[in-house]
């Protein structure tokens, strides 16, 4: 969240855009399949848009020093299965059609455990533009 804030400050920011993610019916999967694969499917989110918003701080000691707000994107796990990002994108379009490429990539993620398979996995998302009056 720091990083998040980090780039919100910064008045050259004239791209980024601020977006909020959950993972759909993630309570039937809990309560479908249990809590550890509503864990996974969490996970696996995490990772389907730490690669798709080209997020790459995990476990790097120095990502606070190196962390660029005029350039890095940013991904921030709010609780649960809500997550947070601010993103730099030419514009609204482009940060739409990005999101809906996460969005069928994540559909295409397949989560096995103890004999189980889940897919087709969704989330919903919504962006808006860094308000100007926040810079």
């Amino acid at each position: 969240m720091d990083l998040s804030q980090k780039a919100i400050e910064q008045p050259e920011c004239t791209d980024l855009f601020i977006g909020l993610v959950d993972i759909d019916y993630l309570k039937q999967i809990n309560d479908n399949y249990g809590h550890r694969m509503g864990d996974l499917a969490i996970q696996r989110l995490s990772q389907c848009l730490e690669k798709g918003l080209e997020v790459d701080y995990r476990d790097r000691a120095d990502f606070v020093e190196k962390f660029d707000p005029a350039k890095d994107n940013v991904l921030a796990r709010l609780g649960g299965d809500e997550f947070v990002f601010a993103c730099h994108c030419p514009s609204e379009a482009a940060c739409l059609e990005k999101m809906q490429g996460l969005q069928a990539a994540f559909a295409k993620e397949e989560i096995a455990l103890d004999g189980q398979r889940l897919s087709q996995l969704r989330f919903s998302c919504g962006v808006i533009p860094l308000p100007k009056q926040l810079t």
